[in-house]
């Protein structure tokens, strides 16, 4: 059980702090006790999430390590890309309802790598697609910021710059392998 105070991540509604844990009676259904979520980047929203239910919605926020640990597996990921458009459609939205973060993290790589290549011949991503990556943005990018202390418009650059960083290490690393090996 979580405590009041605490910031979890409930479903779509993203990163929430638990404002209260009490008893609820709505609709005349059985009274429940309930965790009373405030999310941090909808100022005005209260959610009211049941303690014994839909506990897959809810979890702890992400560390700043295991953010580490899928920035620095994104460049490894293969990409996703589904030629049907329905298909594609359907298996992108079930990664949005119930993925992973490194599977969102790499429906964007995706999606972005896409666009680029849609971009470059004077073409856009369908209009579903544009939906998909903006909501992937919108559950990924706001946690990161969270727990990295930046804002959400941030973090595409952040993630970009340390791939950049760990690119340039492997890089280096294989130069130096190469060149220390002795020739056969």
């Amino acid at each position: 059980m979580y405590s009041i105070n605490e910031y979890i991540v409930y479903g779509k509604a993203g990163v929430s702090q638990i404002i209260d844990i009490r008893k609820e009676n709505f609709e005349g259904l059985e009274e429940q006790t309930y965790y009373v979520l405030k999310p941090v980047y909808s100022e005005k929203s209260i959610i009211y999430a049941p303690v014994d239910r839909n506990l897959n919605k809810l979890r702890k926020v992400l560390t700043v390590e295991e953010i580490y640990e899928i920035i620095g597996a994104l460049p490894e990921e293969k990409t996703i890309w589904i030629a049907n458009d329905h298909s594609r459609k359907e298996r992108y939205l079930k990664i949005l309802k119930e993925g992973s973060h490194i599977e969102l993290a790499r429906l964007l790589k995706t999606l972005y790598e896409k666009n680029k290549e849609l971009t470059s011949t004077g073409k856009k991503l369908h209009v579903s697609d544009e939906r998909i990556m903006k909501e992937a943005e919108r559950i990924l990018f706001e946690e990161f910021a969270f727990v990295l202390k930046i804002e959400p418009e941030e973090v595409l650059p952040f993630i970009t710059e340390k791939i950049e960083i760990l690119t340039k290490q492997k890089s280096s690393f294989i130069e130096t392998t190469a060149q220390n090996t002795p020739p056969d």
